[in-house]
């Protein structure tokens, strides 16, 4: 079925964007314009353009799937899918989800077995635009300058960062307790959306993060089993986009809180603060037990016969 509607689905889910974009209907919040209003909700459409992605890049690498030595009837039609993508989330200022599904689909190119010489070519258009984004907007280069230089800047462009470290290193081994932390209170800017590990961290201590980080490892490895015992092609592919979606914004995130990596306005799934995000994420692992359920049947009815 997802194969089947895997056009329409992309395609309304940029429909979506686009209204952000260019409708009154869009919401603008600090800075940027990823939000959409329905009624009395919000929504942020990029979550759900993500799964369309996923959807329709598995839907192209399948049909192709004799052609993807061939650069033009193989490989182009999945990099124009991610180029509208990419324009859309450009526009929106969400450089997080322009990485996050830039490695994303990468990782489908790679498990599809798409040359590595046609990949290579590419790089260096997808290094330019990075760069390009990059120097963009100054708050950007504010973000990778507050990574480098924490302590410099603790007071000014690296404020968050810092009272994220503090948060986390507040927490210790078994942290303050559930409900205790203080960075929430107003110290750390983000606490309860991309930040919300750190407060995790803090109240919880390294054994509830590590734990946490387990957890969403155990996920990525569960979704790769999926993918691998998938009863076709598309399935596996799209089993493997959609937990490598979740993972790398999870493992992203983490790499922000604790100042590994620039900040990129990434929720951590399932935990922070978002109904879009929450439902998105559900989405993707109700597609994962679907195509798991699939393959037992599918399984069970070859030892059956």
């Amino acid at each position: 079925t997802y194969e089947k509607w895997a056009l329409p689905i992309f395609a309304g889910t940029l429909l979506l964007m686009v209204l952000v974009s260019l409708s009154p209907l869009g919401v603008e919040a600090k800075g940027a314009r990823r939000w959409l209003r329905v009624g009395p909700f919000t929504i942020q459409p990029s979550e759900f353009a993500r799964i369309g992605l996923v959807i329709v890049l598995a839907q192209m690498l399948a049909a192709k799937r004799e052609n993807l030595n061939d650069f033009v009837r193989g490989l182009l039609p999945s990099i124009v899918a991610l180029g509208i993508f990419s324009v859309l989330v450009a526009l929106q200022r969400d450089f997080g989800a322009f990485v996050v599904m830039g490695l994303v689909t990468v990782s489908l190119w790679l498990l599809a077995h798409v040359k590595l010489r046609h990949l290579g070519v590419l790089m260096i258009p997808a290094a330019a635009a990075v760069i390009f984004l990059v120097f963009q907007y100054s708050y950007r280069m504010n973000r990778i300058l507050s990574v480098l230089y924490p302590e410099r800047f603790a007071d000014t462009i690296g404020y968050q960062l810092n009272q994220s470290l503090l948060a986390v290193g507040s927490g210790g081994m078994f942290g303050q307790g559930l409900g205790l932390g203080m960075q929430k209170y107003h110290f750390l800017p983000e606490s309860h959306t991309d930040f919300i590990f750190a407060i995790v961290a803090e109240e919880l201590g390294f054994a509830g993060a590590a734990s946490m980080v387990l957890l969403f490892l155990a996920l990525v490895l569960i979704g790769i089993r999926i993918s691998y015992r998938a009863p076709d092609y598309f399935s596996g592919l799209l089993a493997a986009g959609l937990t490598l979606v979740i993972g790398f914004s999870a493992f992203a995130n983490f790499l922000v809180v604790l100042g590994l990596a620039p900040t990129k306005g990434l929720p951590l799934p399932f935990v922070s603060y978002g109904g879009s995000s929450l439902i998105a994420n559900l989405a993707a692992i109700a597609m994962l037990v679907a195509i798991s359920n699939h393959s037992l049947e599918v399984r069970g009815s070859r030892e059956v016969v």
